[in-house]
């Protein structure tokens, strides 16, 4: 039986934060994406169609069919910058894009569109995009925008001249199937920055009254060599999706061709960096043993490395039973503490000093993002400890 899945199991639980009512505890988790990655989880939801709303006059009942999307950084008022390109009513995809390449989102609409190669079908829209989030809803509004006519030029998109709102997306409620009972849900408050956003996340089965805070920028570089995602989780926000997963039934994981029983998971952490120590303990059940064992594993230093594992075998009271009958009970309490012994043993002779972040690759996050399923796959990169809670970071892409 492999020994990495106490790191598996909380791998799992981790993995839906980057997918996000205040927390009994009042813990906030958060994720950052660069904007790398947000670009590409965008771009796999794509293409989609939106139907264009009255104040754009002309332009109005329309639909634009969306085949490109790019983030752009922070805008005025916390609100982020989103450029968009694609096609209005009839007519075909352009197979190249208008939006790659650091320039598109630094060059003006029309630098775009003068520099465009082939030229600009008619009926081709580019987009100046502004986001805002208010009340668990992130609002989506055209702010300029240009469209090609018949003879290649362009012309301004007509409206009132002031943002246009085109689309929403709920950003409460968020559910997840966990496979093991009731969903978890989430809540989530963007937050956009230079080259990334940040989302902060809250747990509960209703939305908060109040939003949850956030601090952009008082973690600094969230990003560690090419980690493009990254996960800031407190041991008590951690806890309740662990207690979702494993409190009420096990959760069934695979393990070297055979399936094991993973139930009432718990994390714990102390110190900081160099001092950090964490712990994560549970019971397995591998189902070919028919036995359960609780395990403790020890992990420390930053990045985080596995120092121990700890494993004790859930023995039978044998004190009320008769000579013989006790005979055979402690002869069964002798073979199960031998049992999880020798599995503790094999575990820190093949996994001891090694790499929590290594053990626990790769990773597949699934979540949604405005009614699309989005596949990440990839690597972790480091983890770590702090007075924060777990910081994770990874290497991600779209699947």
């Amino acid at each position: 039986m492999s020994s990495w899945f106490p790191l598996r199991t909380f791998v799992v639980a981790a993995a839906l934060l980057a997918a996000p009512a205040v927390a009994a505890d009042g813990e906030v988790a958060s994720a950052r994406a660069s904007a790398a990655l947000l670009d590409e989880c965008l771009q796999g939801i794509l293409p989609a169609a939106v139907a264009l709303p009255r104040a754009l006059g002309d332009d109005t009942k329309k639909t634009f069919f969306v085949n490109e999307l790019r983030y752009c950084g922070p805008g005025d008022k916390g609100r982020g910058r989103f450029r968009a390109a694609g096609r209005l009513g009839a007519g075909e995809d352009r197979k190249d894009p208008l939006l790659a390449g650091a320039e598109a989102c630094r060059q003006g609409l029309a630098e775009i569109a003068e520099r465009a190669s082939p030229p600009l079908a008619a009926g081709t829209l580019l987009l100046d995009l502004e986001a805002s989030w208010k009340g668990w809803e992130l609002s989506l509004g055209a702010l300029s925008g240009l469209v090609a006519d018949q003879e290649g030029r362009t012309r301004a998109m007509s409206g009132s001249g002031k943002p246009v709102e085109i689309a929403t997306v709920r950003t409460a409620d968020l559910r997840i199937d966990s496979g093991a009972g009731a969903p978890i849900v989430l809540h989530a408050r963007p937050v956009f920055l230079a080259g990334a956003i940040e989302v902060a996340i809250v747990l509960a089965d209703k939305p908060p009254t109040k939003a949850p805070p956030t601090e952009p920028g008082a973690r600094g570089e969230p990003f560690a060599g090419e980690a493009n995602l990254a996960a800031e989780i407190p041991a008590a926000f951690a806890n309740q999706v662990l207690r979702r997963l494993t409190g009420t039934r096990p959760l069934v994981i695979p393990v070297h061709g055979e399936e094991v029983e993973i139930s009432d998971v718990t994390l714990t952490g102390q110190g900081a960096g160099r001092t950090a120590q964490l712990s994560v303990a549970g019971n397995a059940s591998p189902r070919s043993m028919q036995e359960t064992v609780r395990w403790r594993l020890l992990a420390a230093g930053e990045p985080l490395r596995v120092s121990s594992l700890a494993a004790t075998a859930q023995l039978e009271d044998c004190s009320t039973l008769g000579s013989v009958a006790a005979i055979g009970c402690n002869l069964r309490n002798g073979a199960r503490s031998a049992a999880a012994e020798a599995f503790a043993q094999a575990f820190r002779q093949r996994y001891q000093g090694s790499l929590v972040h290594e053990l626990a690759s790769p990773v597949d996050l699934r979540f949604t993002l405005a009614g699309q399923r989005v596949l990440l796959h990839g690597d972790l990169v480091q983890t770590a400890y702090s007075a924060r809670g777990l910081l994770v970071a990874g290497q991600l892409r779209g699947k």
